[in-house]
């Protein structure tokens, strides 16, 4: 349902700046694609149009637990070892890292609507551990409901303990060669270019941006009794926005699993087994990918998800947001 207050007020539409004219005539716009995209689909039209379709690789989801395999040069890290002064080190790339055999991964259809994947042995025991220490040599904040923001006020206006209780910290990709393997293997997984994923200088010169259209990993802690009620993870850029920039994908990664509780659930998926929603059990190592948007460029509502309640026991995740088609 639309409402449309300017509809028969010619005079206050002579009223707006050219900005805001600008403006109002896209909206009208949007709302004739609105109204032609239910018709043509009979799904909401939740994007600005005109948003391009996905610029990035999707998986298709035919049908549960439909297996793909895919293939990654960049294996796991499984040990440390020690220097002179018996501090423990990351063991170099092409000494410890297993690279003379590819990693094979198998990702596995948990749901058609929204697409939802899982990724067992995604992470080594040692690179959970890793991630772990990191974040808490780091320290880690209260947690906010919408990512990131440079202003002091504005995180004190996200955190809402009702909504998300948990602690996180942020982890550059440059944080440790581990760090970086993991990246370069989410790359692997989402089929794109690793170099995506980092700043760049003249590798992809096309698109509109340098800057990485990956996020920096977040790591996520969860106590006895924390969750993080159902939400989405795509956003709503400016209407102006050329591009009409999102989280396109989330890749979730388990970093322990000796808790109770803490399920990731998908409330409003949909397939023959469940008609109220579904959830993943979380299992050290494994990743679960989920797509926020439809390959049409619309952003797809059945994927809200949340993180249940913790009953017992503490949970450690990361959170890695790949954007489609840059950066916001």
């Amino acid at each position: 349902i639309l409402y449309n207050p300017l509809e028969n007020d010619k005079e206050q539409q002579l009223t707006l700046s050219n900005e805001h004219q600008l403006k109002y005539q896209m909206q009208l716009l949007n709302w004739d694609y609105a109204q032609e995209y239910v018709i043509q689909t009979g799904r909401t039209w939740l994007s600005t149009f005109p948003r391009p379709s996905m610029t990035h690789y999707m998986y298709n989801a035919n049908f549960l637990n439909q297996l793909q395999t895919i293939g990654t040069t960049h294996s796991h890290f499984t040990s440390s070892s020690s220097n002179k002064d018996n501090k423990e080190q990351e063991q170099p790339h092409d000494e410890y890292q297993q690279v003379y055999e590819p990693l094979e991964l198998q990702l596995k259809t948990v749901s058609v609507t929204p697409r939802v994947f899982t990724i067992e042995n995604f992470l080594s025991t040692y690179e959970r551990k890793h991630l772990v220490q990191l974040a808490q040599a780091q320290g880690l904040e209260q947690s906010t409901v919408f990512g990131t923001s440079s202003s002091d006020d504005d995180i004190a206006k996200m955190k809402d303990l009702k909504t998300r209780s948990s602690t996180n910290t942020w982890i550059e990709r440059s944080a440790s060669t581990i760090v970086n393997t993991i990246y370069q293997r989410a790359a692997d997984v989402l089929q794109i270019d690793e170099s995506l994923l980092r700043h760049r200088s003249t590798e992809h010169s096309t698109l509109a941006t340098h800057n990485s259209i990956a996020e920096s990993l977040q790591v996520v802690r969860y106590r006895k009794k924390q969750e993080y009620t159902p939400h989405h993870d795509f956003v709503y850029p400016q209407v102006t926005n050329r591009y009409q920039p999102s989280r396109y994908a989330t890749l979730l990664l388990y970093l322990n699993d000796n808790f109770e509780g803490g399920e990731t659930v998908f409330p409003r998926a949909i397939n023959g087994e469940y008609h109220d929603g579904i959830k993943v059990k979380p299992k050290a190592g494994t990743a679960v990918l989920f797509y926020n948007m439809l390959p049409d460029g619309n952003v797809d509502d059945l994927s809200q998800h949340g993180s249940k309640k913790v009953t017992n026991g503490t949970k450690w995740m990361a959170n890695l947001w790949v954007w489609d088609p840059i950066i916001d």
